[in-house]
C-alpha cells in the first residue's frame, strides 16, 4: 500500500458519488450514454474509499485506465458530433478537453510512480466531468436541438 493512500485512509473524505440526471441531457442519445458512463466510472472512483489495502489500489488504478481511455473515446466523439454541426464554441470545447488531458496524465504518471491520493483524485475527477458536463457541455445542447 502506498504511505499517502494509507495516510489519506484517515484523513481525507472521499466526495459524495454523484449519479446521472435526466438534467445533465445534451440531448443527444450517444453523448448523453457517454456522459452516464463517465460518471459511472467517477462513482466507481468515490467508492473505492470503501476498500482497504491493495484490493483498493489494484481497483483504483483500474478506473483511472479506464477513465483515461474512455475520455478519448468521449472526447473524439464529441468533438466529431461538435464539427459535424458547425459548433461555433469548438475550439473552446477542445482547449479544455486539452487541460483535462494533461492534468489527467499527470495523476497517471503520479500514481504510477507510487504519488496517489485516493480522495483527492476522486474528487478532480468527479467535480471535473460534473463541471464539463453541467457548464461546458449544456453550451451546445441548443445547437444539438435545433437538428432535424
Amino acid at each position: 500500500m502506498y504511505k499517502s493512500d494509507i495516510d489519506n485512509e484517515r484523513t481525507t473524505k472521499m466526495p459524495a458519488p454523484q449519479e446521472w440526471s435526466p438534467a445533465f441531457s445534451v440531448g443527444n442519445p450517444i453523448l448523453d450514454e457517454q456522459h452516464r458512463k463517465l460518471l459511472a466510472i467517477c462513482k466507481g472512483l468515490v467508492l473505492c474509499g470503501e476498500l482497504r489495502g491493495a484490493e483498493r489500489v489494484s481497483r483504483f488504478h483500474e478506473l483511472l485506465d479506464e477513465i483515461a481511455r474512455f475520455a478519448r473515446e468521449h472526447f473524439k466523439t464529441e468533438e466529431n458530433i461538435l464539427a459535424n454541426v458547425g459548433y461555433s464554441d469548438l475550439e473552446e470545447q477542445k482547449r479544455e478537453h486539452l487541460e483535462f488531458e494533461e492534468r489527467f496524465t499527470e495523476i497517471l504518471c503520479d500514481a504510477s510512480t507510487g504519488t496517489i491520493d485516493i480522495p483527492e483524485i476522486s474528487r478532480f475527477v468527479s467535480d471535473w466531468w460534473l463541471n464539463h458536463i453541467q457548464i461546458a457541455d449544456m453550451r451546445y445542447k441548443e445547437t444539438l436541438s435545433r437538428l432535424p
